[in-house]
This record gives C-alpha cells, sequence and structure tokens, in this order.
C-alpha cells in the first residue's frame, strides 16, 4: 500500500469497474446537473462519502469521491466532478518484467523526461518511494495550465500510473481533500483497504 492515511469521511462504497480486458470503453454522457453551485455540502471536498473502485482483473482498490462521474480509459478508470480538466485516474499494466528498487533510477530518468515533454510543463517536486510498503515515482508538475499529482508504483511486474489533475493550480488546491485518499490510499490489495470490513466490502459503522 502507498504510504500515508488522512482524515476521510468514512461512509465508503463499494463500485467495481466492468471493464473486460481487450474490450472499447463505451461512451459515457457527461450530467452537468451533479455539480451544485453553490454546492451541496456533501459534495465539498472532504466532505464526501467515498466510494472503492475494484479493479476486478488486478485486485488493485481506490478511494474517489462518490458522487464523481466514472468513465472507463484504455487500462484503467477515470473519475471526474464534471470538468474533465480535473479528475483522478488509474491505469495498470503489466510490464513482463518485474521491478525491484535497483530500477527506480532508470525509470526515474525516463518518468521525469516524459514529464518535461509536457507543453509548458514546470516540475514541481518529485521523489522516489521504496519504504517497503511502497515501491515507485512520484512527482507534481504545471504543465498547459493544469496542476497534477503523478505516481507511479510497482509490484512485482504490474505498473500502477495514479494521476489527480486540477483543471488551474486554484482547482487542484481545491480538490486536494478529494485527491488524498485516492493517491495515499491506493492498494494493491483490494481485501485490504484500510479501514473495511473485508466481507462487507464497506466501512464499519462509525
Amino acid at each position: 500500500m502507498a504510504q500515508g492515511r488522512s482524515g476521510r469521511n468514512l461512509q465508503v462504497r463499494s463500485r467495481r469497474c466492468q471493464t473486460e480486458p481487450g474490450r472499447g470503453a463505451p461512451a459515457v454522457a457527461a450530467d452537468p446537473a451533479r455539480i451544485i453551485r453553490p454546492m451541496d455540502p456533501k459534495q465539498l471536498p472532504g466532505q464526501t462519502p467515498l466510494a472503492i473502485h475494484r479493479d476486478p482483473v488486478h485486485g488493485l482498490a481506490l478511494l474517489y469521491p462518490d458522487w464523481w462521474q466514472a468513465y472507463d480509459i484504455p487500462d484503467g478508470r477515470l473519475f471526474t466532478p464534471g470538468d474533465h480538466g480535473t479528475f483522478i485516474s488509474i491505469e495498470a499494466r503489466r510490464l513482463g518484467t518485474p521491478v525491484t528498487a535497483a530500477d527506480l533510477p532508470d525509470l526515474e530518468r525516463g518518468f521525469l523526461a516524459g514529464l518535461r515533454k509536457a507543453p509548458g510543463s514546470k516540475l514541481l517536486s518529485h521523489h522516489r518511494l521504496d519504504s517497503g510498503l511502497a515501491l515507485g515515482l512520484e512527482a507534481r508538475q504545471l504543465h498547459d495550465g493544469h496542476k497534477r499529482w503523478i505516481r507511479l508504483l510497482y509490484r512485482g511486474d504490474l505498473q500502477v500510473r495514479l494521476v489527480a489533475q486540477g483543471a488551474t493550480e486554484q482547482e487542484f488546491d481545491f480538490w486536494l481533500p478529494s485527491f488524498d485518499p485516492a493517491m495515499t490510499g491506493f492498494v494493491f490489495d483490494a481485501a485490504a483497504m484500510p479501514g473495511l470490513d473485508p466481507l462487507a466490502e464497506r466501512a464499519p459503522p462509525a
């Protein structure tokens, strides 16, 4: 599991991604009516109940705000409050070769080179993750007016790419309390999701 846990509303509901390997993603119509201005208190970052995305292919689990819209993307799933410039995404794929801590320097060079090629890219921070709980790479970046937080995490030959992006720097900061559970609470083993009853697949009552 990636490092770190933030305080969060543990009214968690489990949802499964129904995408089958090799099949195209269905088109999903946007529903702007789900975003309320002024926002309902339960939609505010840090106040929103969290749903669980469970990947049935790789056994991964990710927390996200339960009212956000979900879309299939190649190799994963994307969640957005309606403005597609703001989202949380997860993509997973097999590399064919197991990754170890010794591989991180080479992987980091390629990771950072790719980020720097993005339009208007400015790297704000980056570091390696090698704690025993998490093996991978992390960066925060400005590009083309957006602000994003990226994590590449590895277990064996499985690579998971997590992205939390705000359409602007201000939007990123506003949604950070919703981004944090997804980015730091991600687990490779869905049964190990913190604070959940693995049989009921939901948070125990407070």
